[in-house]
C-alpha cells in the first residue's frame, strides 16, 4: 500500500471512530452523579453562610452547601441520595461565581449551575427518583419551587442565631416550613427543622445521624 492510500485510510479509519462516538454518546446519556463520602463530613466546618433549602414536603426535603447536595426522607428519617457538587465544579456558595440549586414544584428534578464569573452555556439536571445527572442546555427555569426567606418567617431563636438558621425556609404547608439549623456550625451535627407557624411547634431531625 503506498504512503498516499495509508493515510487516506487512516484518515477514513480517524472519521469512522469519531462517528462511532458521536453516535454512542448521543444514544447513551452520561451520568454525572457521584454520591457524598459522608465519612469525609465528620469534622467540616459551615462557614461564610448557612446551609441552604432548596425543597420540601411532608415526603422529602433537599438542602446543599460546598459539601454536597443531600435529599432527606421525611419518613424514614435518613438520606437517601446525595451528590457531590465539587466533581462538577458546583461547589460555590457565596463570592464572584456562586453555585444555584433549583427545583421543580415537585421535587422530582434539580437544576444545577454556576452564576457570576463562571457562568456556563450548561446546566446540570438531576433526576432525584433515578438518581441521574445530566450535562443539558441551559435555560431559564420558569416553572420551579419557590423558597422563602427565613427572616420573613421569624422562626424561634432566630433574631438571636441568625447565622446559626439557612437563609431560606422551604415551604410545605400553610404555615409550615423546613429550615436548616446548626448550633455549633459543624457539618455531622447539622438539623433539619420542621417549623409550625400555627402553633408555635418544631420537629427536629439530625439529617446526618
Amino acid at each position: 500500500m503506498t504512503t498516499k492510500k495509508k493515510i487516506i485510510s487512516g484518515g477514513l479509519i480517524a472519521i469512522c471512530v469519531t462517528i462511532a462516538i458521536f453516535v454512542f454518546f448521543s444514544q447513551h446519556e452520561i451520568n454525572y452523579a457521584e454520591p457524598v463520602d459522608m465519612s469525609k463530613l465528620e469534622d467540616v466546618k459551615i462557614v461564610n453562610e448557612m446551609v441552604l433549602m432548596t425543597y420540601a414536603s411532608k415526603e422529602k426535603a433537599i438542602f446543599y452547601y460546598s459539601f454536597g447536595l443531600f435529599v432527606y426522607d421525611m419518613q424514614k428519617q435518613t438520606i437517601y441520595r446525595s451528590l457531590d457538587l465539587k466533581t462538577i465544579d458546583c461547589n460555590y456558595i457565596n463570592g464572584s461565581t456562586y453555585t444555584e440549586v433549583i427545583a421543580t414544584p415537585d421535587g422530582k428534578t434539580i437544576y444545577i449551575f454556576n452564576r457570576g464569573d463562571k457562568t456556563e452555556n450548561f446546566m446540570y439536571k438531576y433526576d432525584v427518583e433515578a438518581d441521574k445527572l445530566t450535562k443539558v442546555n441551559r435555560v431559564e427555569i420558569k416553572d420551579k419551587y419557590a423558597v422563602m426567606l427565613t427572616a420573613d418567617v421569624s422562626p424561634d431563636e432566630y433574631k438571636n442565631q441568625e447565622g446559626k438558621f439557612s437563609p431560606v425556609v422551604a415551604p410545605i404547608d400553610r404555615g409550615v416550613f423546613a429550615y436548616m439549623f446548626s448550633e455549633n456550625l459543624i457539618a455531622k451535627d447539622l438539623q433539619l427543622m420542621i417549623y409550625d407557624e400555627n402553633s408555635q411547634s418544631k420537629e427536629v431531625f439530625n439529617v446526618f445521624q
